[in-house]
Parts: C-alpha cells; sequence; structure tokens
C-alpha cells in the first residue's frame, strides 16, 4: 500500500497519493496530488502513461507527454510528479516498455522506452491463463 516514502525526496504511489485508484492524467490532477505529496519528486503508476510534470513557485508544466526518450534534469527548487509508463502494458499507443532511471547524485531522469519480444510475451500471457483484452493490447500499447 502507498504512498511509500523512499527517502527524504522522494515517495511513491501507484494513483496517487490520496487515492491509489487515482488516474492522475492532466494538470489538474496533478495540481492535486501535489497538494499531497510530502516529498519534492513523486513517482506515480496506474495510468501507464509516460508523464512528467513540474511545479515552480509560478508555474505548473506538463514536461512530457509523448513516446519519445528524454532527459530531465531535476531542478532543487521545482517539484515533480514522474510517471515512468509501463514495462508490460503500455496505454499510450507505443508498444515498447517504458521505464525511468533516475540519478539521485546528478538528479537527472531518463524516460526510456525499449522494443521486447512481444509475441512471445503474449504466448506466456496465453499460457498463464490471462485474459484475452489484456494480450491483445501488447501489440498496439492501448
Amino acid at each position: 500500500q502507498g504512498p511509500v516514502t523512499a527517502d527524504e525526496r522522494i515517495t511513491i504511489c501507484h494513483g496517487a497519493p490520496f487515492d491509489e485508484d487515482f488516474y492522475l492524467f492532466d494538470e489538474f490532477d496533478a495540481r492535486l496530488a501535489f497538494d499531497h505529496f510530502a516529498q519534492p519528486i513523486g513517482f506515480y503508476g496506474h495510468t501507464h502513461v509516460s508523464t512528467v510534470f513540474r511545479r515552480t513557485r509560478t508555474a505548473l508544466d506538463l514536461l512530457n507527454r509523448t513516446t519519445r526518450e528524454c532527459t530531465v534534469q531535476i531542478e532543487p527548487d521545482a517539484a515533480y510528479l514522474i510517471n515512468p509508463g509501463s514495462v508490460g502494458q503500455p496505454r499510450d499507443n507505443d508498444p515498447r516498455a517504458a521505464y525511468a532511471l533516475y540519478d539521485t547524485g546528478t538528479a537527472r531522469l531518463d524516460l526510456i522506452r525499449v522494443p521486447y519480444q512481444i509475441a512471445l510475451t503474449q504466448q506466456k500471457m496465453t499460457e498463464a491463463g490471462l485474459p484475452a483484452p489484456l494480450i491483445r493490447r501488447l501489440e498496439s500499447g492501448r
């Protein structure tokens, strides 16, 4: 259960810090979530869409919501909400696996996309008896 405090700067949750099943999609949702994070960096998931929001004293910005890889330099006086995307069930029309690497020493965040063997994964999911819609959606990333 979350949220979980990882260290003095990072909190991790599934949906939002106030509701693990909340879908955090846009700037309005981000504004609500920022008000509930105690640390300046919040990692979340649930939407399976790679996204980075940044809040400064004067603005709330959507820095990334694309399927391209990117690097974000985390600014010490800003707060961030970061969704790395999904390794196994992307929902952003890109079937590649999505993940993030955050270097706490350099304050560098890398959002990364990599191809994987979707057909093999689908075969294993079928063998495991997982629902057909989850198996099919891997090809399109939806």
